[in-house]
């Protein structure tokens, strides 16, 4: 039986003289730049062909756990990394996949030696975005058929706008905090379409973005999240002003253990359908 192929190393050349990409992370972030850096190659080392998929949410909290950052931090210097061109831009800002050229340079008698082929810069298909969704400036979701009624026209157009101006907002905060747009799926599409009927909903999603809970932070400002959590907060309260408040000091609060288990409890007998009445 053939011995498997190995696709990763043991070890990788570490030069005493640095070029400038390490002295401007060094001086921004301090200690920590210095070991992200070479956490970070560390982990390509030892991952098979040499590429660290970030979308996985196992991945990100290891490679945040392996560097003591936070996500926050782990982020913005990876979008540093990308500026200074040291990780690939299209994988990362596209597809959160960690790739460096010159990594793969470094190591690259290794496989020679090996007289295998040299792992090569992974090849992602772009999500297909829904045909009824676009993340350009105008965003357009199921346009009428010739077929409909006037009277369905104008209530698709309407529910329409709304949809968009919500996902355009969305967007715009995602984008602030962690530098690239959302990924938004037709499933997406479907949560923003009950979330819109939610009374006051730009003020929750205006608290949303600036709330501190450690839930919300954790699953990346997630719109599943925010529905699913809603359904809780609405489901408990009776009264309107009951609710909103108790949406409000949610989001307010630093969050604990129990919100994960509640969540994901209720998302289990829920089919997605929001409460507004």
């Amino acid at each position: 039986m053939a011995r498997p192929k190995k696709n990763t190393v043991d070890y990788f050349p570490h030069y005493a003289n640095h070029k400038s990409t390490m002295f401007i992370i060094e001086n921004k972030y301090g200690n920590d730049g210095y070991a992200f850096i070479f956490k970070m190659l560390e982990l390509l080392a030892i991952t098979d062909n040499h590429y660290f998929d970030c979308r996985k949410s196992a991945n990100w909290k290891y490679l945040q756990a392996r560097t003591r950052l936070s996500d926050n931090k782990c982020n913005e210097i990876l979008n540093d990394l990308v500026e200074l061109d040291m990780i690939d831009r299209e994988l990362w800002q596209q597809f959160r996949v960690i790739w460096c050229d010159n990594f793969i340079k470094g190591i690259s008698d290794v496989y020679r030696n090996r007289r295998v082929e040299i792992p090569q810069k992974p090849v992602f298909k772009k999500r297909v975005k829904p045909t009824t969704i676009s993340l350009e400036p105008d965003i357009i979701v199921s346009e009428p058929t010739e077929e409909s009624k006037p009277e369905e026209i104008i209530k698709i157009s309407e529910e329409n706008k709304k949809v968009n101006e919500f996902i355009k907002k969305y967007c715009e905060s995602f984008k602030k905090i962690y530098n690239v747009n959302p990924i938004i799926t037709k499933r997406d599409v479907g949560i923003v379409k009950r979330l819109i009927n939610i009374p006051q909903i730009d003020i929750i999603m205006e608290k949303f973005f600036i709330s501190k809970n450690k839930f919300i932070l954790q699953n990346r400002h997630s719109l599943n999240i925010i529905e699913s959590q809603l359904n809780i907060l609405l489901v408990e309260s009776k009264e309107d002003e009951s609710k909103f408040n108790n949406i409000i000091q949610w989001l307010e609060e630093g969050g604990n253990e129990d919100d994960q288990e509640r969540v994901c409890r209720m998302h289990a007998r829920v089919t997605g359908n929001i409460h507004t009445q």
